[in-house]
């Protein structure tokens, strides 16, 4: 065995294979991820704009007569609306301007109710099912393909598949010189179709490559496996409000039922102004509690997060068990809510909101040149391989270097931190071994034929008479 020979491997050939693959086996659902994520950008522009009865609060012209409605006397009325339901949990207004937003489990249906109320007199404004709306369809399609926990797996292949794809046409494309630098950032028309394609192709993907790698690796902590490793790790050294051992538990009190909203609210506003949105998540148990959390925006900003608080209470006594601030939060958990933030592309608000869809519709756009690309290349083979040797010109190989060291680390650490693309990496390597070993049969095969040819033709010219 000829170590050196092993030691030494063409990084561009196989990065090449590794682009190649994954492109052609991931890129309909690349595209698919790519536009739901590019709708999801401004999934609450979207949900206010489809449905604006819902968000906003008819007038009252007689306001000030209306005698104060308090936040018990709205969940009490609204649950006498939907007795055979279970509300889960409800989002105060913001400053004054929407409808509070209840969310219950629909009980026998799936999923949740959203119901939405005016906080001045009580009165329902709206209701939808959560499961069956546009916005939810579009999220599942982008998370789950519609098909739960299977789905998800294929999603979380597909957006490791996302990150290859991403790193290997990175360095298949970087310049070497500051020149070539403008050339590949730039895009000309000047040319044949296939070169005016791959030069648009080379030129997106320079775009917008570290915005999609970002939005998979921020994507990857919330995923099925690669999430629950890092959840699982974050559990493990005491960053989780999901340990169940030190979770705060309300004690039941003979004779004595729960507390009402508006003593735990009043505690609450102590801590944040009048007008700051809150959400509140009900107990469904005996032994849980009522957990009010500020700054809980659809699509939080990077800048507010000092403004993150939560309050746990007793659901009995109504004694405050806990409270966090944002620099209680675990490193953690802080980087988890950063992550969020980037993937929705709302971590600097609407400027970034803008680059992510871009960065989404870029997708849709190198798949499809990257097929044209194959296509071209593929026909051009073929055409090639039906020339007469003759003219048929073999290619230079570029010369092998070493194995680096730190690639072989980095692709360790990535196969431990993504499993999904351990795996990938496995079942690539098994290809080319399967590939590399029928090659070397039908090479044998060709040479074995070859060699009976030239005997039998030798055999004819001696049976031949003087």
């Amino acid at each position: 065995m000829n170590v050196e020979r092993l030691r030494r491997y063409n990084y561009r050939q196989l990065f090449w294979k590794w682009h190649k693959y994954a492109g052609l086996l991931g890129g309909p659902l690349l595209m698919l991820i790519a536009v739901t994520g590019s709708i999801l950008v401004f999934a609450p522009e979207i949900d206010h704009w489809l449905r604006p009865d819902l968000w906003t609060l008819p007038p009252t012209s007689s306001e000030s007569a209306l005698a104060p409605v308090t936040e018990q006397s709205l969940i009490d009325g609204v649950r006498r609306a939907y007795p055979t339901e279970t509300l889960v949990l409800y989002r105060q207004n913001r400053k004054g301007g929407e409808p509070h937003q209840y969310w219950f489990s629909a009980t026998g249906r799936g999923g949740f109710r959203h119901v939405w109320v005016n906080p001045r007199t009580g009165e329902i404004v709206g209701e939808r099912m959560w499961e069956s709306s546009f916005l939810r369809i579009v999220e599942q399609l982008h998370r789950r393909l519609l098909s739960g926990e299977t789905g998800s797996s294929i999603i979380e292949l597909i957006t490791g598949w996302g990150i290859v794809l991403t790193l290997t046409g990175c360095f298949l494309w970087w310049p070497k010189t500051i020149k070539t630098l403008w050339h590949g950032l730039t895009l000309s028309l000047r040319g044949s179709a296939y070169k005016v394609n791959w030069r648009l192709h080379n030129t997106v993907g320079a775009w917008v490559s570290l915005f999609v790698l970002l939005m998979c690796l921020t994507g990857m902590v919330f995923s099925t496996y690669s999430g629950k490793l890092y959840f699982t790790l974050m559990n493990a050294t005491g960053g989780s409000s999901r340990s169940e051992s030190e979770r705060p538990r309300s004690v039941p009190m003979e004779g004595r039922g729960t507390i009402g909203m508006d003593e735990v609210l009043a505690v609450v506003r102590r801590d944040v102004a009048d007008d700051a949105p809150l959400s509140v998540t009900l107990p469904r148990g005996p032994t849980d509690c009522i957990t009010v959390t500020a700054n809980q925006e659809a699509r939080p900003l990077w800048s507010n997060r000092g403004g993150y608080r939560s309050w746990t209470f007793d659901q009995y006594s109504g004694a405050l068990l806990s409270s966090a601030t944002w620099d209680d939060l675990h490193p953690m958990m802080k980087f988890a809510r950063l992550s969020l933030t980037i993937h929705y592309g709302s971590i600097f608000g609407l400027p970034t909101k803008v680059i992510a869809l871009l960065a989404c519709l870029g997708v849709p756009l190198l798949s499809i040149t990257g097929y044209l690309i194959w296509w071209w290349k593929r026909r051009g083979k073929q055409k090639i391989a039906n020339r007469p040797l003759a003219t048929a010109a073999s290619r230079t190989e570029r010369d092998s270097e070493p194995i680096s060291k730190w690639l072989v680390a980095s692709l360790i650490v990535v196969s431990v931190m993504f499993p999904t693309i351990g795996v990938s990496f496995v079942a690539l390597a098994m290809f080319e071994g399967l590939v590399a070993v029928w090659r070397s049969g039908r090479g044998r095969r060709e040479e074995s034929n070859g060699s009976k040819s030239d005997a039998a033709e030798i055999a004819d010219v001696q049976s031949q008479p003087v």
